[in-house]
């Protein structure tokens, strides 16, 4: 039998036996040793070893192994499980790094999300000769996968409001499965999914707020060096946040003018209905009820409702709730208000810093969103007006644009890409963006561009 083929055999082996005895067992150590004989043979030779899984097919040193399918069934499982998509073995190998290998596969999911996520366990454990890694993929791919896990969560928003209307208690799985491929996909490339935050729907508002809000305090969250689990857990919080208000008359929430003392005073219930609804969800970790309940205390203490919430303050995933909240409110249309555009969103914001928000947060998310955020409208040097796609965190003044109006005014049929960063014959950028431009005055619906 193929060396590699024996190798995997006895590692699929001992996940097995892993699973029926306690660490440490003889016939546990028995497939280990083996298995690491096998590996170390092979590294010998090709000096890594490296072993993926794409769809269920697994990728052996870059050649697909259809069989695995049937031979490997346990090693397929606690990778889908675990959500490891690339793991190279490199010359070096000890058979003790081998051994902590098959059992953090073992673990059982709940102690690596608090371990930090599998990535973090890894690190934990010292295995310099075992590394995760990701898959390569092509932008358009994970463009293309972003688009998709909005839509989803944008289904699973429509649902638990549904279920919640009915007078039931929703699930938890969805929630918590769409957001694990939020996150996912912010921490392989944040701006894949970041600019789809600024889709607007003034009817499904609850729904798109939801989704938006969530998006952008994961990768705050992330920006500020919050582990995988904290982000899942904040995700999931920033989703249902507004959960509440389902149970708050629609009359009340589509107010177009100013709400009388009456009609606040119910608006003002929606956080303390929101968590009541997220504590009697199953596996709902309490940091994701408490953001229902405090994205609307104040950074500094001094207001905000409920007011018996006060004493303790906001917890951390709270505050940046609350900032991802803050932003999308005031970039949205509204039965009240027109959309900002996002630097004036931000400018708002900067006078709210150290009060209503947390001005560490509010300086991350800054820096997360870049000078000039995905869907602001820019006019150029050229008389051109163009729309910020993706932030250039290398050069911030030289976003990525698409330019949708010409240098004449008229309206370009399709969009067409430029790059700030392109020089003229006299060597100097052929583009500058001088001002910002409000989308409401060009009657442009930025989602059909993002």
């Amino acid at each position: 039998m193929n060396p590699l083929v024996e190798a995997l055999k006895h590692i699929n082996g001992g996940l097995k036996m892993r699973s029926l005895y306690p660490p440490g067992h003889p016939a546990i150590f028995q497939q280990v040793e083996k298995s690491f004989r096998l590996i170390d043979c092979i590294l010998e030779k090709e000096k890594k070893l490296a072993i993926a899984m794409v769809e269920d097919v697994f990728i052996i040193q870059n050649e697909p192994f259809y069989e695995a399918s049937e031979l490997f069934s346990d090693f397929i499982k606690m990778f889908n499980e675990k959500k490891v998509e690339k793991v190279i073995f490199h010359e070096g190998l000890t058979l003790e790094e081998t051994s902590s290998f098959y059992e953090i596969l073992a673990l059982p999911k709940g102690a690596i999300a608090e371990g930090g996520g599998i990535g973090a366990v890894f690190s934990s454990r010292g295995l310099t000769h075992i590394v995760l890694a990701r898959l390569e993929k092509k932008k358009k791919d994970l463009d293309r996968e972003a688009r998709l896990i909005y839509a989803d969560a944008m289904e699973v928003m429509i649902h638990v409001t549904r279920v919640v209307r009915l007078g039931n208690i929703p699930s938890a799985d969805r929630a918590k499965d769409v957001i694990s491929e939020m996150v996912d996909v912010v921490l392989e490339d944040k701006n894949a999914i970041l600019g789809l935050t600024m889709i607007k729907g003034y009817d499904d508002y609850l729904f798109n707020h939801s989704v938006n809000v969530s998006i952008l305090a994961i990768a705050l969250g992330q920006g500020l060096g919050f582990p995988e689990s904290t982000l899942n857990d904040l995700g999931v919080g920033a989703l249902l946040h507004d959960i509440g208000k389902t149970q708050t008359p629609e009359a009340i929430v589509k107010k177009a003018g100013h709400l009388d003392d009456v009609e606040w005073d119910v608006m003002k219930k929606h956080p303390s209905l929101g968590y009541e609804m997220l504590i009697k969800m199953r596996d709902i970790h309490e940091t994701s009820a408490n953001v229902a309940l405090e994205h609307h205390l104040r950074y500094d203490h001094v207001d905000g409702y409920p007011r018996e919430a006060l004493i303790a303050g906001p917890n951390l995933c709270s505050q940046v709730v609350t900032v991802a909240d803050c932003y999308d409110a005031l970039t949205t249309l509204r039965p009240y208000q027109e959309p900002l555009n996002p630097n004036e969103a931000l400018k708002i914001m900067e006078k709210l810093s150290g009060t209503t928000l947390n001005p560490q947060y509010y300086k991350n998310f800054v820096k997360v969103l870049g000078i000039y955020p995905a869907g602001t409208l820019v006019r150029l040097d050229t008389n051109e007006v163009a729309l910020i796609y993706r932030p250039n965190y290398a050069r911030p003044k030289r976003p990525r644009v698409k330019l949708l109006y010409n240098p004449d005014g008229n309206r370009l049929q399709e969009p067409v890409e430029a790059d700030l960063t392109e020089l003229g014959v006299n060597g100097r950028p052929r583009r500058n963006i001088v001002s910002t431009v409000s989308r409401v005055l060009k009657n442009i619906d930025i989602s059909d561009y993002l």
